[in-house]
């Protein structure tokens, strides 16, 4: 008798819509009658239709991250995957470029948050003592530390994607060829007759270029054997660091030449990379389920990323003097950063909307996806300075 009429409880919270406490009474009842059955029907099909519904009208209401949750703890359950790519491509239309890449990250579609991230990755640098933003009508902006030149770019024009280095900056124009401003310092800004390039990095003395047929060009300084590039192949992305080079190649594995004092080239053996940074005397990778791993110098913590999830870019602090920091972009547009040095470079805790990371010597910069630019760190030559810019942004 106490069976049935507990029983007959359970099945009452069922009919209320108190679904915890059904389940909970109806676990207690083992196999009594269908009560397994009860608990699947609830857990299995009336709690995810809820959700479902839920979600939809979060949607309607253009509450979208909240929309993208509720729909990625659905899974599979009718079309949840479907709808989230749907919320990426509306999200993406209208600009909230962070919500986009939260959408198709949680669906694991690795491959076209890396698409739309390649549009803004190059847009800002942070250097050695100095920072370099690209404007959607292709000029370049520029604070910091000029004593190198570096930042003499004000008549640039064309620009597509740009890079800072510890004292030199170089941008890649439209038409695939390279422009450079510096000391000229070991030839490192001798770029003037490179074509087909489609990516750039300024290194601590080097500079190298990623043509379209996937070899790589190098100029500077080949102390340590930086620029040993030239047998390099299917190579689909670059780093230059402060004596090393790194390079990513189609297949996910990495190639590293250059220094390897503090084993900052022991890359032999990475696998199912997707984006690669190298610093002053670290390289940093990001796998494509999210998680980053690091090699090299860790003196400041830098190399600290192993605890790092849902990453979908990083950026290891350029080679300058004072470089010592990883910073890490999540796919709900928030950052993470290690270092142990205390001058704000790793004060990133706040920020959101963000879409691209660069860390610099003692700084770290961020791209909002209005255009607006953060920074944090050492201001020593104005490098942080960037309060004003706007319009930062691939070409309209």
């Amino acid at each position: 008798m106490v069976t049935i009429i507990a029983y007959g409880e359970a099945l009452e919270l069922m009919e209320k819509g108190k679904y915890d406490a059904a389940i909970g009474a109806f676990k207690e009842l083992g196999e009594y009658k269908d009560s397994e059955e009860k608990i699947e029907e609830i857990t299995n099909e009336i709690l995810p239709s809820i959700a479902y519904v839920e979600a939809v009208e979060l949607m309607e209401a253009g509450d979208y991250k909240e929309a993208i949750s509720v729909f990625s703890e659905l899974g599979d359950y009718k079309n949840s995957n479907k709808k989230i790519q749907g919320i990426a491509e509306t999200v993406e239309s209208k600009g909230k470029i962070s919500t986009a890449i939260y959408a198709l990250q949680s669906v694991n579609d690795y491959e076209k948050v890396q698409n739309i991230l390649e549009k803004y990755r190059y847009l800002i640098s942070a250097g050695g003592y100095n920072t370099a933003g690209l404007k959607s009508d292709g000029t370049v902006v520029a604070v910091g530390s000029c004593f190198f030149g570096q930042c003499d770019v004000g008549d640039w024009e064309n620009i597509v994607a740009l890079s800072a280095g510890a004292t030199h900056t170089v941008g890649l124009k439209s038409d695939g060829t390279v422009v450079a401003v510096d000391s000229n310092r070991d030839r490192i800004g001798d770029v003037g007759d490179w074509e087909d390039i489609i990516a750039v990095s300024a290194g601590g003395g080097h500079t190298v270029g990623l043509r379209t047929d996937g070899t790589v060009v190098a100029a500077g300084s080949n102390s340590h054997g930086r620029c040993d590039v030239g047998d390099w192949e299917n190579i689909v992305a670059l780093s230059a660091g402060a004596t090393h080079t790194a390079g990513l190649k189609s297949d996910g594995t990495v190639v590293a030449v250059g220094s390897n004092i503090s084993g900052q080239c022991d890359v032999d053996d990475w696998e199912d990379i997707i984006a690669i940074s190298a610093g002053g005397h670290t390289t940093v990778g990001l796998k494509s389920d999210g998680t980053v791993i690091a090699v090299g110098c860790n003196r400041y913590g830098q190399c600290n990323v192993y605890d790092w999830k849902d990453i979908v870019a990083v950026s290891s602090s350029s080679p300058a003097i004072n470089s010592g920091h990883t910073v890490g972009l999540k796919s709900d547009g928030t950052v993470v950063a290690v270092s142990v040095i205390r001058d704000g470079r790793g004060d990133v805790g706040d920020w959101e909307d963000i879409i691209a990371i660069s860390a610099g010597g003692g700084h770290t910069v961020g791209l909002r996806s209005d255009g607006t630019v953060l920074a944090v760190g050492g201001n020593y030559d104005g490098e942080c300075d960037v309060e004003g810019w706007r319009d930062i942004g691939p070409a309209h």
